[in-house]
């Protein structure tokens, strides 16, 4: 579905930030399959299956600075699909023009309709930094309503391994975060099912008997977010975009080094980590999958 392939495998695996420096120029994408997946949105929000948009109060000032700065970066970066002009946004692919500073639209709404990317906004409300906007019609295995307002530490519990390895770093650098600083990271997934929407956790499901090393390559799919953090500087808010690629894993039978790195990371992350990505179901046809791979590359 997408010409460019992330294969962030650490190999053994290792929980990590894993934070980059972002150029200013490459922050949002519209390539790929933009014009799929802003459909799909409008289409989901059209009769959501669940609360995917909210904006706790005091929270729209942030999510309209954001807002203009993703159509202003839109715009310039992406000017064959996206126009700005007086004031407004406009999407001539979907007919759209969106005022920017129209009260009766809700700002954090407007930005996730506008860009491939789902949003989540971030503000520190004297004792933490929580969630007090969000538009997301992505999840991969978790949904928006259950981390409403919610503190970092909060959002992230059911992560295993988070309260102890990453809670203070990711706190320490969501407080010393420069405005001028963007950065960005992949977070990658296995999962049996190709659709963009994926709020429910299988990990209690029982296994596909027609699974196998044979059929992984068509079956399973390797779902890569794209994820950044930038800063603004009048509401001091922070910004997580959420960028959803995904591959059929047969797309890693040309890259055996990458195959490689991914059933390594598959064999050697905690047993907590392999139930919390629903792993246990598909690991042995992955691993046989994968495995195949590098021994048709070495005959």
């Amino acid at each position: 579905m997408d010409d460019a392939l992330y294969t962030p495998f650490e190999a053994p695996y290792r929980m990590s930030m894993g934070l980059m420096a972002l150029r200013a120029d490459e922050w949002l994408e519209a390539d790929g399959p933009w014009r799929e997946e802003l459909a799909e949105k409008r289409r989901l929000l059209a009769d959501p299956p669940e609360e995917m948009v909210f904006t706790l109060p005091g929270a729209d000032a942030g999510a309209r600075e954001a807002l203009h700065a993703m159509a202003t970066h839109l715009a310039g970066q992406h000017g064959e699909r996206y126009h700005l002009a007086g004031g407004a946004l406009e999407l001539p692919e979907f007919e759209e023009r969106w005022d920017l500073d129209d009260p009766a639209l809700e700002a954090i709404d407007v930005a996730g309709r506008i860009a491939r990317e789902d949003v989540c906004l971030m503000e520190h409300d004297g004792t933490a930094w929580r969630l007090t906007a969000a538009s997301v019609c992505f999840p991969t295995r978790w949904r928006l309503a259950e981390k409403k307002g919610q503190a970092l530490d909060a959002i992230h519990a059911p992560v295993p391994g988070f309260e102890d390895k990453l809670a203070r770093p990711v706190t320490r650098f969501f407080d010393h975060m420069k405005v001028a600083r963007p950065v960005w990271r992949l977070n990658w997934s296995l999962v049996d099912d190709p659709a963009l929407y994926l709020p429910k956790r299988h990990r209690k499901r029982p296994p596909d008997p027609d699974l196998s090393a044979e059929n992984a390559g068509s079956r399973i799919w390797l779902r890569v977010e794209r994820q950044t953090l930038t800063r603004f500087a009048v509401s001091d808010a922070i910004l997580f975009t959420i960028a959803i690629h995904r591959w059929p894993l047969a797309r890693l039978a040309r890259l055996p080094d990458a195959a490689a790195k991914l059933a390594e990371a598959a064999r050697t992350m905690p047993e907590a980590t392999k139930s919390y990505k629903a792993m246990p179901n598909i690991q042995a046809a992955v691993l046989g999958y994968l495995d195949g791979l590098g021994g048709e590359e070495a005959g």
